[in-house]
């Protein structure tokens, strides 16, 4: 038996063909395996434009030049003022004012202490000060007149003893500290007692309320002969008239008018024991007149004061509810 060559094209060996299904053991050929498809190919990349050559022959645009600073503009010059008349005068700029405030408030805005108009409201402060300063004033001056009555009986007798022998008799006869005293302490009592009623009489015009009466007759009115002794009591009675009755300051003045004419006469007694022309004492009872009127003044000057306390504190707490 010959050999016959095998057809490289006919025959193709089992295990070279990958597609070629082997026989299972129950004779079913198996599923030959799928490959994977192959991956698309990327796009390629868009290629870039390139840059615009520059025209030959034409430089860069030089840059744009800084704008010159700002310079304000020179002010104009006056317009020319035309000459005026012989004995014609040049008008004047007229005034510029500011606008109008309201009322209790300066120009700048801020609040002033000025009290409001008359019938607002406003209730001015009370004047303590003066209150308590007037009532010390004259509570001084009659405990100094209450004093005055204690010694009275001792200066009578050392004017008994000058008046023995006229070359001893002074200019001062008479006169001691406690008057002296007496005198300042009576001034300064006039002088804030005024001030204390000129304090009401403002307050009360600054609450729409005239309070009438003689004007400023609490400073005046004490010094006119025998006028004051009216005139003091108008105008306390013009500055209390809502504050106090009429009974309190008769109360108040009547000892003190009293007071007033037993004191001229205690402190005029010694004219009338002396005959001046000899220093001689000529009338010793009259001197001893002198004690017992002191004593009536000081008293007197005592009920004035109270009644004078109670006018003063009332007036001061009511005056400003009228």
């Amino acid at each position: 038996m010959t050999n016959t060559p095998e057809d490289p094209f006919l025959s193709t060996p089992a295990s070279s063909n990958p597609d070629a299904s082997t026989p299972t053991s129950d004779g079913v050929p198996a599923t030959p395996e799928v490959p994977d498809a192959p991956d698309a190919p990327g796009a390629p990349d868009a290629p870039t434009a390139p840059d615009a050559p520059e025209a030959p022959g034409i430089p860069p645009a030089p840059p744009a030049p800084e704008a010159p600073p700002t310079t304000e503009a020179a002010p104009a010059p006056p317009a020319p003022v035309a000459p005026l008349a012989p004995g014609v005068l040049a008008p004047a700029a007229p005034p510029v004012y500011a606008s109008p405030t309201a009322p209790g408030v300066l120009a700048t805005g801020a609040a002033t202490l000025a009290p409001p108009a008359p019938g607002t409201g406003y209730v001015p402060p009370k004047p303590t000060g003066l209150q308590w300063g007037a009532i010390v004033a004259t509570g001084l001056y009659a405990f100094l007149a209450a004093y005055g009555a204690l010694t009275a009986s001792a200066m009578v007798d050392d004017l008994k003893e000058q008046f023995a022998d006229p070359e001893n008799v002074t200019s001062g006869a008479g006169q001691t500290v406690t008057g002296i005293i007496s005198f300042m302490v009576g001034v300064a009592s006039f002088v804030l007692l005024a001030l204390w009623m000129t304090r009401i009489r403002s307050n009360l015009a600054a609450q729409g309320v005239k309070a009438g009466g003689p004007p400023a007759v609490e400073w005046w009115g004490w010094f006119v002969p025998i006028a004051n002794f009216v005139l003091p009591l108008l105008g306390m009675r013009a500055i209390t008239r809502k504050s106090v009755s009429f009974f309190l300051l008769a109360a108040w003045w009547i000892p003190f008018a009293l007071y007033w004419i037993v004191s001229g006469f205690a402190q005029t007694a010694v004219f009338g024991a002396v005959d001046f022309s000899t220093g001689e004492l000529t009338n010793p009872d009259a001197l001893d007149n002198i004690v017992p009127a002191t004593w009536i003044a000081a008293v007197l000057m005592f009920i004035s004061w109270l009644f004078l306390v109670l006018i003063i504190i009332r007036t001061t707490e009511r005056h400003q509810k009228v």
